[in-house]
Parts: structure tokens; C-alpha cells; sequence
């Protein structure tokens, strides 16, 4: 772990796998939180420590092991494949449905068939050097966007619980692998992931809720316009069939995508659907607008990642 002790004292971040490692898997990680659909369930909370045990031992650079999936989480993975397939062809964006079809194709992937981890993280990384890591839970921004930095997505292995099929208040592979990973494989939105991530290496807390406002608005609950349409490249709504649904179907609120507003906007409440919704010009000028408004808050870390040693090396700092 490394700090700069620059003009101000910052916050530990780390620096190789070993640090990153030790960050996804701190004991904050352990619990589901009770509010969590399934909760209560036995059979779901057994198999949520399955995934947790396997996620402690795991470590970055190495083969993630292949998870046995029990019935019911079987069953809950068709039944959400089958209804956001459905889905997809309407509401989701251009780029999503031209990266979908090769992306399940190369990884196996379809309604009888959960993700594998370690095939999805290995298409990845042909494709955009991007890799996945195992989580437990629901991680913090800190954690979630160094993780970023590495070219590294938390991915969780468990499926949400059935009571929550369409809408959960949670990430699961559902929302890691088909809401993020597909737009991983674009080199511009991974180049734009890993840019969020370095940029909160290091951050105060103030400026580190300022990325985390953004990466939001734009990546977890992002709309953009096609010609006149609006359609969906947040994986919230990418992975949510019941949100998805609402924002094209309900009265919400949709404003442009200006950062000074999305930038300083509470942190996103998962329990619920969203009380605005950001929409872009384009996926690219989604993608501007954030990085423009990262590049422009003072008080960052001049950082860069190094892809051969998986190091994280500092330049200079930016004040």
C-alpha cells in the first residue's frame, strides 16, 4: 500500500495484485447485509458463504475456480437471462447489442448456462486486457474503483435471490457479468473504467464521492440518445429487467448529462429505482463528460498503471 505525502497527507491505496487482493477481501466484506433479498433463506445464505470462501482464498493472477451452482440458483439465472434477452433488442444501446451476441457466444454463455468466471475474465483480456476478480458482497467505492486502476472488475459468483429476480438491491453476476463485462470488452469504455479508477487512487473522501457521483450517473444508471431515442448503458438497467422496464414505460426523470450536477449527486440508493436518470448525447460524450469533469478536480494523484508488472507507479502529483 502507498500514500503521497505531497502538499496533504492521502489515503492509503494499493499499489501491486498482493494490496489489491487484501482490499476485496477485508472482513467488512464477510456479512449479507439483512436487508438483502434471501436474507433468511438457508439454502441462499449457504451458498453465498460458498462463494465467500472461495473469494478469500483467491488471488489475483491465478485461475478462478469454476463454481458448482445449485438448482434454484439455476433456476433464477434462466428465468433473468431469458426476460433481459427480451429486453435488450429495445431498450439497450447500440454498442451493448453488437458486443452481446459474440460476447455469450465466446464465453458459453445463455439460459441454461451460468458465466464461468474464469472464461469470461479470459475473454476479457484478449479483448481489453480487463480481467475479473472474484467477490463476496457489495464493495466499497474506494475498493470497487482502485480495483478499476488494475484493469480488475469485482465480479460477484452468486445469483440474486429468486424473490428478487428482476430488481435487486445488490450486485450479482447477473449485474457484473452481463451489465458491465459486456462494455468491457470496448477498448474506449475500458480505457474510460480504468481512467475512473486511477483517478481515485489516493483521493481525499470529497473527491473520491465526486468520482463515485459520476461513475454512477453515467456507468451504473447511464442513458444516451440514439438519433431520437433514448436507450440504456447502465449496468443497473442493463442487468434489472423490473428498472429497465420503468424508466422506458414510467414518467422518470431524464435530464441532459451536465457533470457539475451528476457529479455532486448522492450516492446511489440500490434499494430502490433511481430518482433521475442522466441522459447523454452519445455513449461518447458520456464518456467525455465524466472524464472531463475527473481531469478537472484538484487534489488527484498523478498515477499510471504499468500492464507488466501489474504495478501501480506514481509520476508526479496534480494540485
Amino acid at each position: 500500500m502507498d500514500h503521497y505525502d505531497g502538499c496533504q497527507t492521502t489515503p492509503d491505496y494499493p499499489t501491486n495484485f498482493a494490496d489489491l487482493d487484501y482490499c476485496l477481501t477485508r472482513d467488512v466484506y464477510d456479512a449479507v447485509h439483512p436487508s438483502v433479498k434471501g436474507s433468511e433463506d438457508a439454502n441462499f445464505l449457504n451458498f453465498r458463504q460458498k462463494c465467500l470462501t472461495a473469494t478469500k482464498t483467491y488471488k489475483l493472477g491465478t485461475p478462478v475456480p469454476r463454481m458448482v451452482y445449485p438448482d434454484f440458483q439455476r433456476q433464477t439465472w434462466s428465468k433473468v437471462f431469458t426476460r433481459l434477452t427480451e429486453l435488450y433488442p429495445i431498450h439497450a444501446c447500440t454498442k451493448f447489442n453488437q458486443l452481446f451476441s459474440p460476447f455469450v457466444e465466446a464465453c458459453g454463455i445463455d439460459a441454461d448456462h451460468i458465466p464461468d468466471i474464469e472464461t469470461v475474465s479470459s475473454y476479457l483480456q484478449r479483448r481489453t486486457s480487463f480481467r475479473l476478480r472474484p467477490v463476496s458482497t457489495f464493495i466499497e467505492s474506494r475498493d470497487f474503483l482502485a480495483a478499476l486502476a488494475f484493469r480488475v472488475f469485482c465480479c460477484s459468483q452468486f445469483i440474486r435471490h429468486d424473490d428478487a429476480s428482476f430488481f435487486t438491491s445488490e450486485p450479482d453476476i447477473v449485474h457484473d457479468v452481463l451489465g458491465h463485462a459486456v462494455l468491457l470488452c470496448d477498448p474506449d469504455f475500458a480505457q474510460f473504467s480504468q481512467d475512473m479508477g486511477l483517478a481515485s487512487l489516493g483521493a481525499s473522501d470529497t473527491i473520491l464521492d465526486k468520482i463515485s457521483s459520476i461513475y454512477s450517473s453515467t456507468i451504473e444508471a447511464g442513458l444516451c440518445m440514439e438519433g431520437s431515442d433514448i436507450k440504456a448503458f447502465g449496468a443497473l438497467l442493463l442487468s434489472g429487467a423490473a428498472e429497465l422496464q420503468h424508466v422506458f414505460a414510467d414518467q422518470v426523470i431524464g435530464r441532459p448529462l451536465v457533470a457539475k450536477e451528476a457529479g455532486f449527486m448522492p450516492a446511489i440508493d440500490l434499494s430502490k429505482y433511481q430518482d433521475v436518470y442522466y441522459v447523454a448525447e452519445s455513449l461518447g460524450d458520456a464518456q467525455h463528460v465524466a472524464r472531463v469533469f475527473v481531469n478537472g478536480l484538484t487534489g488527484r494523484l498523478n498515477l499510471k498503471y504499468n500492464p507488466e508488472s501489474n504495478v501501480i507507479e506514481r509520476l508526479d502529483a496534480k494540485w
